[in-house]
């Protein structure tokens, strides 16, 4: 029997989605001509560029990426949703979550630049910090990129029964140069000289010579788990991933448990480690160090072996 994703979960009381909408003010014609005018000059003078490094400090700005493949469309949209929505979802364009989330990386980012840290932002103030203490003057980055892998664009190309790699090419890209003019539009100034893609090869190179790295060292490693299984997308999850219903955060399915061979990582041999440094972390809220420290999960006690009487052979083991 095969299931469909939105049919199950809608099906599912309190696990569905809901689409808001509102009507937006049309922007007008002299409004649309002072945007291109203005990005037009901002394109030609790399505003948001960093400058080339140097032995001044940096400061990084980052934001979580997008994930294009997400705009995600198929079939049965059709009778579930308004012709507006499917629009929206096929040109892939962001909505206002990202706007808040990009809004305020801007923010930090052109605070940073007041304070001198960037000689090239447009800025007055910059400027003129730039001329008054050029030894304060320090670089900005504040890049933008795309996580243009996962499990939309393998359940659509799965749905149109075509190559995960043709989703790629016709559709998540697609989706980035839509979301792109976005972000522009809006004004937000990002560095586009620093743009990351994570479906190309040549970022993708680097994650695949890092798994090399682990695995070369002895700390990549493939051994028989019991995982979180979701039934509907055919998935491994994370216990993060699982609400506290026992649901994929996804799908909406009851997650299962089953025993598959997996790939790990030998964290395991640094927990003690990062434990250990999280005191020092001195700028992070105390809720996030907490969340740290109960990720990392570091339990002090001792293991005892006790023989069942029932088997000779067998030992049962207890922690405490």
């Amino acid at each position: 029997m095969m299931l469909l994703r939105r049919s199950y979960r809608s099906a599912v009381a309190g696990v569905g989605r809901r689409t808001f909408s509102a009507p937006t003010p049309k922007p007008t014609r002299l409004s649309q001509e002072v945007d291109k005018k203005w990005q037009a000059i901002w394109d030609a003078k790399q505003a948001a560029a960093a400058p080339p490094a140097g032995d001044k400090p940096k400061f990084y700005c980052l934001s979580m990426f997008p994930y294009p493949s997400g705009a995600h469309i198929s079939p049965w949209h059709s009778y579930i949703t308004s012709n507006s929505l499917v629009v929206l979802l096929k040109t892939g364009q962001l909505h206002i979550g990202h706007v808040r989330v990009y809004t305020i990386s801007d923010c930090i980012s052109r605070f940073k630049r007041m304070q001198g840290f960037d000689v090239r932002g447009l800025s007055i103030c910059s400027c003129w910090l730039a001329v008054s203490y050029p030894d304060v003057c320090m670089q900005v980055l504040h890049p933008m990129g795309w996580d243009a892998f996962g499990l939309p664009a393998e359940n659509a190309a799965i749905e149109r029964g075509i190559s995960p790699g043709t989703i790629i090419a016709d559709w998540t890209l697609s989706n980035i140069a839509q979301a792109k003019v976005q972000m522009k539009a809006l004004g937000i100034r990002f560095d586009w000289s620093h743009e990351v893609t994570t479906c190309q090869p040549d970022y993708y190179k680097w994650t695949q010579w890092l798994f090399l790295q682990f695995l070369e060292n002895g700390l990549a490693y493939r051994k028989e788990a019991l995982v979180n299984w979701d039934p509907i997308d055919q998935t491994v999850l994370a216990n993060e991933q699982v609400d506290s219903q026992g649901r994929s955060w996804r799908s909406g399915a009851v997650v299962e448990q089953r025993s598959l061979s997996q790939w790990f990582l030998g964290i395991t041999s640094y927990a003690d480690a990062l434990l250990d440094d999280i005191d020092s972390l001195k700028a992070w809220p105390d809720a996030v160090k907490r969340m740290q420290s109960a990720w990392i999960g570091r339990s002090i006690g001792t293991q005892v072996q006790f023989k069942v009487s029932s088997k000779d052979s067998c030992l049962s083991a207890i922690f405490s």
